[in-house]
């Protein structure tokens, strides 16, 4: 009996011990997973960032990347060289100078790209591009055709494609201007050395505001020009011979600007202790102010940093096309990187959670398939609802267009001391054509381009379209324009501040038979002044009252017929 007792202490000891070495080996193996995953990789590729400019929150990104240890877990140790006079991003990157580059345009990039430059994008951060001309207020300076004659300072067009573009869509000569190379440029602007010159949205106007400067702004998007802004590009080179190192560099990057949006703070005590900021002169309220201004166009709270919409792109290449900056028939095939989800390795001990994601998938899917009628259901209904729209949108679009009386709506321009100079025509119906003989092709257009010497005509237009855009007041008045030689009766109102609709009709044979009646009525009546023998008219239909009687003597005396 002591011998069983014995074995079977051993047995539960053996058992225990088992147990202990079991549950040892497990922690062994959570940890070296846990310390692969966490890792610093053994070896770092060394890769360079060519910046536009100078340290700033605007390349706030890769400092945060590279500082919080994002590149570094990537397996990419990245310097990031600051811009310098004479250096053009692209060329860096296409000489191998650097690996990686900032576009100050998401359009620059892509005109390179269409004049065949070898060069990838890989993300766009700005959604918008912050290219401005900025002018001192009181210049005279309120539209691009004002800046014939003046003295411009703002880089090439492989720069600052989108301020060519607006220029050449206004109809302005660029060759026939008078441009300066770039370089301190609201310095120049202040001191009188130039009338207007280019910067950024994100720091141009601050620097005016701070010396008390006033300053009026022409943005390419208020003419219908909204190109992408910095972008992050490549060569093909690269992203051939180093793909993974191209996907891990964009991810980390891209974390890195949302980590920068998160911390701003952090951040731009990082690029003033660390990233030339106080040598340079920055101060923390303008770092402030440039973070507040990028939100405007970047967007990190609405949408993903980085997206890039290929239709975008093409209606970019398009507009250069359209301006002549390109040929037609380009292809954009391969300049947008598309990120290819990296090969699944099955040997890796991630198959388990990929097991575990699917049978969550499986029970979701069931969840969904009970509600999948319903789902069905309101789908048919938004279908439904959405083809009511649809067809209540072409009623009234049917109607506008039917409609017997012109239609215009147009957006009011003001010069500085809100005095109406001019408007552009927003939307027309066919009435509007028939009326005027003006085609739709005015869409877009100034009435001074449409109807050359219109102010000099009909000043009163302005006064009157101008106080209705800007007071909300409605006006209805008769109008003649020489210029088309019609008479208009208008009604006009005010949608939204300095917006107006004009709904008018021709009343020019009404004037004229109104002209003609007057031109009788005048005649009869110097006629019977004249005749010396008394008339007798019964019933007659130009002088009220019923039968009467006139006599001729020094004027007309009426006597009632009793």
């Amino acid at each position: 009996m002591g011998k069983n007792m014995a074995a079977g202490e051993f047995k539960v000891q053996n058992k225990s011990l088992f147990c202990t070495w079991k549950k040892t080996i497990i922690l062994l193996i959570l940890l070296a997973l846990c310390s692969k995953s966490n890792a610093v990789p053994p070896h770092l590729e060394n890769v360079v960032l060519q910046l536009t400019w100078r340290h700033q929150f605007q390349f706030a990104g890769y400092y945060a990347a590279k500082e919080r240890g994002f590149y570094q877990k990537a397996g990419i140790d990245v310097t990031i060289k600051e811009w310098e006079a004479g250096v053009i991003p692209v060329e860096s990157v296409l000489t191998g100078k650097a690996q990686y580059g900032m576009s100050g345009a998401g359009s620059t990039v892509l005109l390179h790209r269409l004049r065949g430059k070898s060069v990838v994008v890989l993300a766009a951060i700005f959604q918008h591009s912050p290219m401005i001309l900025l002018t001192k207020k009181g210049s005279g300076i309120l539209s691009p055709q004002d800046l014939v004659g003046r003295k411009i300072i703002m880089g090439p067009i492989e720069a600052n494609a989108e301020l060519y573009a607006m220029l050449i869509k206004e109809g302005v000569a660029v060759e026939n201007l008078n441009i300066g190379k770039p370089g301190r440029n609201l310095e120049r602007l202040i001191a009188g050395e130039a009338d207007i010159v280019g910067a950024y949205i994100t720091n141009g106007p601050y620097f005016l505001k701070e010396r008390g400067i006033p300053f009026h702004v022409i943005q390419p998007l208020a003419y219908g020009i909204d190109f992408y802004g910095d972008s992050l590009f490549t060569s093909e080179k690269e992203l051939k011979e180093h793909p993974k190192r191209v996907a891990a560099f964009r991810e980390a990057s891209l974390l890195g600007w949302q980590y920068a949006f998160e911390n701003p703070e952090e951040i731009i005590d990082l690029i003033l202790e660390k990233y030339s900021g106080l040598e340079s002169g920055l101060t923390r309220d303008y770092l402030r102010k440039e973070v507040e201004a990028m939100r405007n166009l970047i967007f990190p709270n609405l949408m993903q940093i980085g997206h890039m919409n290929p239709g975008r792109l093409q209606r970019t290449a398009e507009i250069f096309a359209e301006l002549g900056l390109i040929k037609s028939g380009f292809s954009l095939e391969g300049f947008m990187y598309n990120p290819r989800p990296s090969r699944f390795d099955w040997g890796h001990w991630s198959v388990k959670i990929v097991l575990v994601i699917i049978l969550f998938m499986v029970g979701i899917s069931l969840i969904l398939f009970v509600y999948n009628k319903r789902l069905r259901r309101e789908i048919a209904e938004r279908k439904r609802q959405e083809e009511a729209l649809r067809e209540s949108e072409e009623k009234y679009r049917s109607l506008f267009e039917k409609m017997m009386d012109g239609f215009a709506y147009c957006k009011m321009i003001y010069d500085e001391n809100d005095k109406p100079i001019d408007w552009i025509y927003l939307e027309i119906n066919g009435a509007f054509e028939r009326i005027t003989g003006i085609k739709r092709d005015v869409l877009g257009k100034k009435v001074r381009e449409a109807i050359p010497g219109i102010k000099n005509d009909v000043p009163e237009l302005f006064k009157y379209y101008g106080e209705v855009a800007l007071t909300g007041k409605e006006a209805d008045f008769e109008i003649y324009l020489d210029t088309l030689k019609v008479w208009f009766h208008v009604t006009a109102y005010c949608p939204e501040k300095r917006y107006f609709v004009a709904v008018f009709e021709d009343i020019t044979e009404r004037k004229q038979a109104e002209e003609a009646l007057r031109y009788e009525r005048d005649l009869l009546h110097t006629l019977m002044a004249n005749i010396p023998d008394t008339i007798y008219f019964k019933n007659t239909d130009f002088i009220d009252g019923g039968p009467q009687m006139w006599f001729s003597g020094p004027g007309p005396k009426v006597l009632r017929d009793i």
